[in-house]
């Protein structure tokens, strides 16, 4: 019963919360600001942020990112140091990630239903977006669901489902999840084509 209970909650929550706005292809040459949302799992998620980071910053496009702490107090561990000097930063990896620019979305700040409470978080969820990338290959509904309120123009999604608030879905051959790399060149790459199709180039 309670399963059936935070379905509805959930499918409620997630239409209502759709991106109505009019959605138009971006052109890649004025793409002014990209968002993205990325579920932390577990502990490697460094380096693959770090990709992320470097693929987007290669395209000199500035970007925000938002990142859900997927398990409570994944984020508080102190970071090491170098352990030959014996020393330590002294922060956490959340104090960390923050000081680099990135919005987290704690864990404590999720209700039973998956549902974020996005008062703290106003000013990332109110900026206008050129594109919206939403790195949730897991089913994460918080990730679905953030997606479908942000500014944005134009948001992608790895995952075709009903109701989903995605403009564009980016699947591999016969519905396969694609690996977060190709993903990213396939959003550019598609973008590069629709707009090459519209100026007749």
């Amino acid at each position: 019963m309670f399963g059936f209970f935070k379905k509805y909650t959930r499918k409620k929550a997630l239409g209502d919360a759709r991106n109505t706005a009019s959605a138009c292809f971006p052109n890649l040459k004025e793409i002014r600001s990209i968002g993205f949302i990325y579920n932390i799992q577990n502990g490697g998620f460094g380096a693959e942020l770090e990709k992320i980071g470097n693929f987007l910053r290669e395209r000199g496009i500035p970007f925000s990112g938002i990142l859900i702490e997927s398990k409570k107090r994944i984020l508080d561990k102190l970071i090491v140091g170098d352990p030959v000097k014996k020393e330590s930063e002294g922060i956490t990896v959340a104090e960390k990630l923050k000081g680099e620019g990135y919005e987290i979305l704690s864990r404590k700040e999720i209700n039973w239903a998956g549902i974020p409470r996005l008062q703290r978080h106003r000013s990332f969820m109110e900026r206008e977006y050129d594109l919206f990338i939403s790195f949730n290959d897991t089913g994460d509904f918080t990730s679905d669901y953030i997606a479908g309120r942000v500014n944005a123009k134009f948001v992608t999604g790895m995952r075709n489902f009903s109701g989903h608030p995605y403009t564009l879905v980016m699947e591999g051959e016969n519905r396969t999840l694609l690996s977060y790399d190709d993903y990213l060149k396939q959003i550019f790459h598609y973008l590069d084509i629709i707009n090459r199709n519209a100026t007749g180039e």
